[in-house]
């Protein structure tokens, strides 16, 4: 039998970090492509797209303190 090890880690952020980000990778992805569906339908006027910059938001939503920055 394996001994136990400690949860694994990438960079300093361990397994819930990692999946809390993950989410809002996803979510991000999802609600642009809402964005991009609510567009071509004519039911919003512009979108702002940011597909392929969800990781970037992920990773400031991790410095970023809320109500300081």
């Amino acid at each position: 039998m394996a001994p136990k090890t400690e949860s694994p880690t990438l960079r300093g952020l361990d397994r819930a970090a990692l999946l809390e980000m993950y989410r809002a990778i996803l979510l991000s992805r999802k609600i642009d492509d809402k964005e991009i569906q609510l567009k071509r339908q004519n039911k919003i006027y512009f979108q702002i797209n940011s597909a392929g910059h969800e990781a970037v938001g992920a990773a400031l939503a991790q410095v970023f303190v809320p109500g300081h920055d």
